[in-house]
């Protein structure tokens, strides 16, 4: 059977013949998404260092990241366009392999951009490309791979980036295959990592891996041509027991569908996605009781046990603790009424009645059963209070809010790009798919 990587290379070579009207109206939201994400996080601190890490090596060049600053080397740019993407944990995920896609897939193209002249539809058929490898080679995986402990986006985000680079580069179907071989000497990153600085570099450091991947086999250079499903193959290390051969996806996946499969997921919320079921029932129990700390006596969270495990930190001192806080991330919620940017700023993280009520507010973890995917509705999240005055309420939600079963649509998209600094001349610019995207056009 054909190998996984030129399964996919001989599709990619004409990819467009297999997309709908509505896949590439979802690569299109994927971009303003995205690009939404980088102009927001140029300014936290992940960002910033890394940005002083690259110029602090020499990496100074004439590529510009996505919202601006100091011009890097086209690897360095990528890097820092995919650590400004994810800095908030803001943006876009997918269920199949439990990455976020955009951040290093669009990391790399975004900066390839400058270099290439591309167009807005020629990164959105690379990003389709690039979606697709993850997908599935997260279908492959499954989740247990997640659950080992890999952060997924660092070792399925390469070689998804390298395929959509080489897309965008215009490589033959074997530099293709061959980038995506090479890609897979960078699948690494462990979710040990995650409520650090380095959760967000791991989403650059698959942008400029991918990206380097790509330029490295339109230079030649070999790899191994089928490195999935042998022993000591990528499936064998990086698999879980509950893993399938990628020889059963090539039986039965049809390419070009992956967006149709496993929809893209989008974040109302800049947290963990984790937290995200927990925060709409907290919303929705304010919006019932309207209660202050002092009138709350008890909360509890019930949720499964590998989601808590990751966002289960009970003491945030820092954003990047709060965003994976499930209870800040309540207490923020029951409180206000809302929770945005703001709430994960420094001044946000001191206020007393938030971080006492998260204090108090139990975690009741149940085990997820096997069979299920990430996030799946089958393994809800239910929030309960109960007020002094005797008074109770109880909210469970399912389908996460952002999820295939209620997305986000383009106003609310077009209204989080703005939210997030974008202008809405680079919004309207984005919107025209014959823009040659440029330095000046994204130095927002």
């Amino acid at each position: 059977m054909i190998a996984f990587n030129h399964w996919v290379a001989d599709w990619a070579q004409d990819p467009q013949s297999s997309f709908t009207g509505y896949v590439h109206a979802e690569a299109h939201l994927a971009l303003l998404d995205t690009v939404a994400c980088m102009i927001a996080g140029r300014s936290e601190i992940q960002s910033e260092r890394c940005v002083k890490a690259m110029l602090g090596a020499g990496e100074t060049g004439t590529v510009v990241p996505v919202g601006g600053g100091a011009g890097l080397v086209l690897g360095a740019a990528a890097l820092v366009n995919g650590v400004r993407a994810h800095a908030l944990d803001f943006d876009d995920y997918e269920a199949a392999g439990s990455t976020h896609p955009s951040a290093s897939i669009l990391g790399a193209l975004l900066a390839v951009a400058q270099r290439q002249g591309l167009s807005v539809s020629d990164i959105t058929t690379a990003w389709l490309v690039g979606y697709e490898v993850i997908v599935r080679l997260g279908q492959a995986l499954g989740y247990g791979h997640y659950l080992r402990g890999w952060h997924a986006t660092s070792t399925l985000g390469p070689i998804g980036t390298s395929a959509a680079v080489a897309v965008a580069l215009g490589l033959d179907k074997d530099g293709i295959a061959n980038a995506m071989s090479l890609a897979t000497s960078a699948s690494a990153g462990m979710k040990l990592q995650f409520a650090t600085d380095t959760k967000a570099l791991h989403a650059g450091l698959a942008a400029r891996a991918g990206l380097q991947a790509a330029f490295l086999a339109e230079s030649g250079l070999t790899a191994v041509a089928d490195i999935w499903d042998g022993a000591y193959g990528f499936l064998d290390l990086y698999g879980a027991p509950s893993s399938s051969p990628l020889r059963n996806v090539i039986a039965t996946a049809q390419l070009g569908n992956a967006v149709l499969d496993y929809p893209i997921l989008r974040k109302p919320w800049p947290s963990c996605a984790y937290t995200h079921r927990a925060i709409e029932a907290a919303l929705a129990l304010n919006i019932h009781l309207k209660p202050n700390a002092g009138q709350i006596a008890q909360v509890s969270v019930r949720m499964p046990e590998p989601f808590a495990r990751v966002a289960g930190i009970k003491s945030a001192s820092t954003a990047a603790q709060a965003r994976f806080s499930t209870t800040y991330c309540v207490a923020t919620a029951l409180l206000k009424g809302s929770i945005t940017l703001a709430d994960f700023a420094a001044e946000a993280l001191t206020r007393s009645d938030v971080q006492t009520l998260a204090s108090r507010i139990v975690l009741d973890q149940y085990p997820l059963g096997d069979e299920l995917e990430d996030l799946s509705a089958e393994a809800p999240d239910t929030v309960e209070i109960t007020l002094h005055d005797g008074r109770s309420a109880t909210r469970t939600i399912g389908d996460v809010r952002g999820g295939p079963m209620r997305p986000m649509n383009r106003a609310e998209i077009e209204s989080k790009f703005l939210s997030c600094g974008g202008s809405a001349n680079v919004l309207q610019l984005l919107k025209e798919d014959r823009v040659i995207v440029t330095k000046y056009f994204f130095d927002s």
